[in-house]
């Protein structure tokens, strides 16, 4: 089954997209001109789908300039995006170059200054915390 003609869909959520897709591309925050310039229609018909995005937290409007960018829902998106990719969750079994000890992190909570450089060091680190 193709995806473009066989299954129904919904044009009004097709056409308002193309907003999203714009404010993506731009990767700033636009002006409702701009913003409905980028997407190829005019600016009384973004406004109503921008209205909508506003209230479901996928577009953000700044009150000092009325400028339109994505919201804290396409944030949320973005980042649940990131945590189902496989080089986010689980690192390199082996990466060339670092020793072999180094393949799986340690099963502790680690920072800078709980890397030791020498015995000694690693006493001091460890006295501390």
């Amino acid at each position: 089954m193709s995806q473009d003609g066989a299954q129904r869909s919904i044009q009004s959520i097709e056409t308002g997209f193309a907003l999203l897709q714009a404010l993506v591309d731009a990767g700033e925050s636009m002006t409702l001109r701009d913003l409905a310039r980028a997407a190829g229609m005019t600016s009384a018909k973004a406004h109503p789908y921008l209205v909508s995005f506003i209230r479901v937290g996928l577009v953000q409007q700044d009150d000092a300039t009325s400028q339109y960018e994505l919201g804290p829902f396409a944030l949320q998106m973005g980042l649940v995006s990131l945590r189902r990719l496989e080089p986010v969750r689980r690192p390199p079994l082996r990466s060339p170059g670092l020793p072999p000890h180094w393949a799986t992190p340690p099963p502790w909570p680690c920072s800078a200054r709980m890397v030791p450089r020498s015995s000694r060091s690693w006493r001091r680190a460890t006295r501390s915390m």
